[in-house]
């Protein structure tokens, strides 16, 4: 299990985003604020607009913001939805493993149970309990 990239800027820009009350900030701004490659931003971007955790206005005057409160936005969805990487290992991955051990492992299943409790434990959080 591993958190990726990708779902560590996800959950910066909604911090980010969390802690502007609402207005509409620009691409740019959290680039720069948040320390992020832009080009990388814009599709993370792209991906909380298209999960409903952000709301996109286009235009001179636009920019993005979150698209609820921070109380509605579940920790657990959010990786959910950006693809964070919770099959860290061959027992998962049904095409090109090489472990000898994969039909008779015992291990598959605590990793398995392993990581029904990590996303429980991220269920129960909201972005508003990490303000």
């Amino acid at each position: 299990m591993r958190v990726t990239l990708f779902t560590e800027y996800s959950f910066k820009v909604l911090l980010y985003l969390a802690g502007r009350d609402a207005a509409l900030v620009t691409v740019e701004e959290v680039a720069r604020e948040c320390h992020m490659s832009k080009n990388h931003l814009v599709k993370v971007i792209q991906n909380l607009v298209h999960s409903d955790f952000v709301n996109s206005v286009r235009g001179k005057h636009g920019g993005i913001r979150l698209a609820r409160a921070p109380e509605l936005i579940n920790l657990g969805d959010v990786a959910r939805q950006t693809g964070m990487n919770l099959d860290e290992v061959d027992c998962f991955d049904t095409s090109g493993h090489d472990c000898p051990f994969v039909n008779d492992c015992k291990l598959k299943h605590v990793i398995r149970n392993a990581r029904r409790s990590y996303m429980a434990i991220m269920d129960g959080y909201t972005l508003d309990a990490i303000l």
